[in-house]
């Protein structure tokens, strides 16, 4: 598999150099595609907020700023914010929030081989979506508290609540105590490398 070139690449793009673009876009949409999934709760919407993400990508990558942060972060941090904008907008037209509370088998450590991630993150989307958009901000996108306050239009105390109650949300529907937890998240942090 070839090196790419980011700084290469960024720079044509900037010049405006439609093959750029067109291999900037395929190196970015893998990773960008899952963090619009990971936030869309409707997931009909996702491409359309995928394009949207592009389109504002490309018309701000004048103003990426490298000494402020890496290219692909810059990027995903647009793409996060587009998500939250459609969700904002849509959130009283569907809501939908669902409590597991049948889930009878509790987690052991033998299980854990055989959990399987894409049901794990199925479950972990019928959180609540308050404490959802947090946990992903956090645990899977790694920004802190201060940041999220400020995407999310909230007080840093109040990120730090719902992260808490994310977590205990995990551990009543999976039924894992605190070190199955982190073992969960460990996985779900390494999945998202």
């Amino acid at each position: 598999m070839p090196f790419f070139n980011w700084e290469q690449t960024i720079k044509l793009c900037q010049n405006g150099d439609r093959q750029a673009q067109k291999s900037l876009f395929g190196e970015l949409y893998p990773y960008l595609n899952g963090v619009a999934k990971r936030y869309i709760y409707n997931q009909s919407y996702s491409q359309d907020i995928l394009q949207e993400a592009f389109i504002n990508i490309f018309k701000s990558i004048q103003q990426f700023d490298e000494t402020k942060s890496a290219f692909k972060t810059w990027a995903t941090k647009i793409t996060i914010n587009c998500c939250l904008k459609h969700n904002k907008k849509y959130s009283n037209l569907e809501i939908e929030t669902f409590e597991i509370k049948d889930f009878d088998v509790a987690i052991s450590p033998e299980i854990l081989d055989e959990i399987n991630l894409k049901d794990l993150k199925k479950t972990l989307e019928k959180m609540p979506k308050q404490y959802y958009e947090v946990f992903n901000l956090y645990i899977i996108d790694g920004f802190s508290h201060k940041e999220i306050a400020l995407i999310l239009e909230l007080k840093e105390s109040l990120s730090r609540q719902k992260l808490s109650r994310a977590k205990k949300w995990i551990k009543e529907n999976l039924k894992v105590d605190d070190v199955l937890l982190n073992v969960i998240l460990l996985l779900l942090m390494a999945d998202s490398i």
